[in-house]
């Protein structure tokens, strides 16, 4: 038998073993984000007497968000801060067509937090950083993305729906996460390792001897 079918036999047993120890499958990092000069992509900025602008379009999979709603109206307006990073901006998700929060809840508001309804001011602005609450967790799945929120002209939460307004679509670029960690299992131990790529080997096919 040549060299190379044995190589090529023997690379399902070392994933079936390494299968057998505990090791995962995981998401990969996404590369480095130094290529895309995410610093330098435009903020955004949208419109109506109540705007909201972000500092730039794109983001990598650990974002840090910074966000600024204007009130140009006569009037306060006032909008609950219980969503993501317990601020009034709700991050969503476009999946399929539809907006929905995102697959992974990592700028989730802690249930136990107060939720307090803030105002803002006629011709003044509300800032936040909207962000990844978990140091270890890898990131957001890269796509598209937007801040919305509701406000009233109340500081009193009333069933009736709010003026709804919309950031302009954010994207999550597929760079800058963290390496998922995966559990290995050792003499009945389970531990953290992390993953170990397996490359499969090529070579030349060499004839039988």
């Amino acid at each position: 038998m040549s060299r190379f079918v044995r190589r090529r036999l023997l690379l399902p047993v070392v994933l079936l073993v390494l299968a057998a120890c505990g090791v995962s499958a995981t998401t990969g990092a996404g590369g480095s984000c130094a290529n895309l000069h995410l610093d330098a992509s435009p903020g955004t900025q949208s419109a109506g007497p109540v705007s909201v602008a972000t500092d730039h379009t794109t983001y990598s999979r650990r974002p840090e968000i910074h966000v600024t709603l204007t009130n140009t109206l006569s009037t306060s307006i006032f909008a609950p801060n219980h969503f993501a990073n317990c601020t009034i901006f709700d991050l969503q998700q476009l999946v399929k067509g539809k907006w929905q929060p995102p697959k992974e809840p990592l700028a989730h508001c802690a249930l136990a937090s107060p939720t307090v309804m803030i105002e803002i001011k006629p011709g003044t602005t509300y800032t936040a950083t909207i962000k990844i609450g978990s140091p270890r967790a890898p990131g957001f799945e890269a796509g598209t993305y937007r801040l919305a929120f509701s406000y009233s002209s109340t500081r009193t939460p009333t069933d009736a729906q709010g003026t709804a307004v919309n950031s302009q679509n954010l994207t999550i670029a597929d760079c800058g996460a963290l390496p998922v960690q995966t559990q290995t299992v050792t003499h009945g131990t389970p531990r953290l390792k992390t993953p170990i790529p397996v490359t499969p080997v090529l070579g030349t096919a060499e004839p039988s001897q």
